[in-house]
């Protein structure tokens, strides 16, 4: 997954398959608080499932951050406005 390139745009895999793409944000909800899908240490995981918490929180990062960055140059322009 990570590092291979691929012929579809990633969204196409979610609206094909959304199912599966649900079941991934709960697992990564679970990841978040330190739940991991079988028993064993985080190395000790599907690599498959650790690069797709690896993507998620990736876009979750950039997410977060687009909108803290709206948020500043929001507040921003209202002190300009003031």
């Amino acid at each position: 997954m990570i590092g291979e390139a691929h012929e579809t745009c990633p969204l196409r895999l979610v609206l094909d398959e959304p199912g599966d793409f649900g079941r991934a944000i709960q697992l990564y909800s679970l990841y978040q608080n330190g739940v991991l899908m079988q028993d064993g240490a985080l190395l000790e995981q599907p690599n498959t499932y650790i690069e797709i918490m690896y993507v998620i929180s990736c876009a979750a990062s950039e997410i977060e951050k687009h909108y803290n960055d709206k948020s500043k140059r929001d507040a921003e322009a209202a002190k300009r406005k003031r």
